[in-house]
């Protein structure tokens, strides 16, 4: 069974990491802010090369130079900043930014991870959508509407010039219609995202949520269960594969020509 998701938190010691999503362990660390000398107009970091190499001042300048970390300390007066706290992932030293009880940096991902049989580049749209999906339902319902047409082209490869045909083209090849159903709610939901109609997705993070969880049905269906069948079905015996095939060939034969059973 699954790992339950645990997300960040202010009041916990140990969560998913938002750099690497490892449960790890974190240390958390009040932030204090040192007087700029006159004219100076952005702080200056302290080159990590300076720093003993293994003291902590040298893995957070290391770790968070992006966002502006000053671990230096010298005369000037420093001062704690209120409400302002840094967490550091003891599994990949990733340095997470909070202000009160809301992680500002880096983004927080939301909902489930993407099945890991998905191309990379619908797993990006997927983890952009997730970390947006809080406070824009829309913009994420749009990427996964994007992310699916992906799929659907140049995994699945569909026919088509639209992702309405895509899944028709799907759907006269076999497609069982529980799975196009799932397609055609990503499909319809990530439409009205982009020309607004009869569904408002504003302030609906639930339902752009559950998108997520359509896409990762769909992968199951479409790409993870055909490829753990087929590396099981390819692990039997060559003599039962061939008796499986006559069999096979023989049940279509007859089902072609019921006359001759």
């Amino acid at each position: 069974m699954p790992k339950s998701p645990s997300p960040p938190s202010i009041s916990e010691t140990a969560f998913d990491c938002p750099h690497c999503s490892a449960f790890s362990s974190h240390l958390w660390f009040n932030v204090a802010a040192m007087p700029l000398f006159s004219g100076n107009r952005t702080p200056v970091l302290p080159k990590a090369a300076l720093l003993e190499p293994n003291s902590l001042a040298a893995k957070l300048v290391s770790a968070s130079s992006r966002i502006g970390i000053n671990a230096e300390s010298n005369s000037r007066t420093v001062s704690t900043v209120d409400a302002l706290y840094l967490s550091r992932c003891f599994n990949c030293q990733g340095v997470g930014v909070w202000r009160h009880r809301t992680l500002v940096d880096p983004p927080l991902r939301v909902g489930i991870e993407p099945n890991s049989d998905l191309p990379i580049d619908v797993q990006s749209d997927f983890n952009e959508a997730r970390a947006i999906v809080a406070v824009s339902p829309r913009g994420a319902a749009a990427l996964l509407r994007l992310a699916l047409q992906k799929l659907c082209v140049n995994t699945l490869k569909a026919e088509g010039d639209t992702i309405d045909k895509n899944i028709a083209s799907l759907v006269s090849k076999g497609l069982p219609v529980i799975i196009s159903q799932a397609l055609d709610i990503v499909r319809v939901i990530g439409n009205e995202a982009v020309h607004p109609g009869t569904i408002d997705l504003e302030d609906d993070a639930e339902t752009a949520t559950e998108l997520f969880r359509l896409i990762n049905i769909i992968a199951d269906h479409m790409i993870t269960n055909p490829k753990n069948i087929a590396t099981l079905y390819a692990s039997l015996p060559e003599a039962k594969r061939k008796a499986i095939d006559v069999r096979n060939e023989k049940a279509v034969r007859d089902t072609k020509n019921p006359e001759d059973r």
